[in-house]
This record gives structure tokens, sequence and C-alpha cells, in this order.
């Protein structure tokens, strides 16, 4: 988890909704979009995928970091929980 997040950068956008043109455009590279507004992309394409959002109208791009990333199945996060409990 904390692997995957030192790779990935998380950007927030504002657009009134994340097409699907837009959304195949993030996904052709190699981002994840979470929700309207928020994608998860590798830190390699950061400006490719600025240029994207700004082309579609976005605003209010903001870029930060991850702490760690946890996925739906991810043994460790699982491993994680059970020790709190």
């Amino acid at each position: 988890a904390k692997d995957q997040a030192r790779a990935t950068t998380i950007i927030r956008y504002h657009l009134a909704k994340t097409t699907a043109k837009l959304q195949k455009a993030l996904e052709g590279l190699g981002c994840t979009v979470v929700a309207n507004g928020e994608v998860q992309c590798p830190d390699a394409v950061l400006y490719d995928v600025v240029q994207t959002l700004r082309d579609a109208g976005a605003s209010a791009i903001t870029v930060r970091r991850a702490d760690y990333l946890f996925s739906g199945d991810n043994p460790l996060f699982d491993g994680f929980v059970s020790k709190l409990s």
C-alpha cells in the first residue's frame, strides 16, 4: 500500500461531469477515476493528465500525495484491520 502510494499522484479537479470521453482518456494514461473530480495516476503522466483535464474544461486542479493506497482486495490491509480488532 505504501509502495503504491509513492508512485501515485492524486489529482482533484472541478468539472460539472467527468464524461465518458474524458474518463477513457484518463484511463488511457494509466489513471484510475475514483469519483467525479478525483483521479489517481502514475507520477510519470502527471503533466499529461493536467493538460487533459484543462482541455476538458476542468478548473481548480490540485495535486497531492497519499501516504497509503488501499484497494478492495488487499491482504496487507486485511491484516492491519484484524490487528486493530
